[in-house]
């Protein structure tokens, strides 16, 4: 069964938006009567059915609403400076959010190649990647800002940075996170976090760790810690 993406999307506004409705019935060339899932990407799960379909919207029968079912990744942010090739960093949102991620904020640190970031295209690849792999809950995605400003606004219960720094061995900082909690992981960009920004960061009970023996690339750093925090947490 194919799964749509309606933010708005409840038992009192059963309609797709433009968007959906046209990947269902433009692209899909589905019909009245077809059957399909909808979530809204706060863990509501709707199947229905097209009943109308309009030039942009289709309204949907609702047949089922599924029991909402607890978000798992929700206390995990991942707060990463992106890489010069854009390209990168979209493969990154959409692996994190087939994995399962709470939300993404974006960091201008001082080695950052990259200043800018197209935000509603990286919500479409993280909507796509959600669909894709039947998640029901949508990432949050912040927009870049300095990372100074995100360690003194950064209300995290636990927080790690990945560095060099007298760093925790996986399985140390593995047992640190807690998923009751919001943990946030801070990945660096290809020339890592300068030296003043790893004290910063030290200085407000941030803690440094290793994502193994080897040097990762941003985007693999990233993934990698999602992976592990979703693997082995409880």
């Amino acid at each position: 069964m194919h799964l749509f993406y309606s933010r708005d999307f409840s038992q009192n506004n059963p309609v797709l938006d433009e968007k959906e409705s046209h990947h269902a019935i433009h692209v899909l060339r589905l019909q009245r009567n077809d059957s399909i899932a909808i979530s809204d990407g706060a863990g509501n799960l709707f199947h229905g059915s097209i009943q109308e379909i309009n030039k942009k919207s289709c309204v949907i029968h609702i047949n089922e609403q599924k029991p909402l079912v607890d978000n798992s990744a929700k206390g995990f942010h991942l707060a990463v400076s992106p890489t010069k090739s854009i390209d990168r960093m979209e493969w990154m949102v959409e692996k994190c959010t087939e994995l399962g991620i709470g939300s993404i904020t974006f960091l201008k640190s001082r080695y950052s190649e990259r200043k800018e970031i197209n935000l509603a295209k990286l919500e479409a690849i993280a909507v796509s990647a959600m669909k894709q792999s039947q998640r029901t809950y949508m990432p949050a995605l912040f927009p870049m800002i300095p990372f100074t400003e995100y360690i003194q606004r950064s209300t995290a219960s636990i927080r790690f940075i990945a560095c060099q720094h007298d760093s925790l061995t996986v399985d140390q900082w593995i047992k640190k996170t807690d998923k009751t909690k919001n943990n946030s992981i801070l990945i660096g960009p290809e020339g890592g976090f300068s030296e003043e920004e790893v004290i910063l960061a030290l200085q407000k009970d941030t803690q440094p760790i290793a994502l193994g023996s080897y040097r990762l690339r941003t985007e693999t750093a990233a993934i990698a810690a999602c992976q592990l925090m979703n693997h082995f947490t409880v």
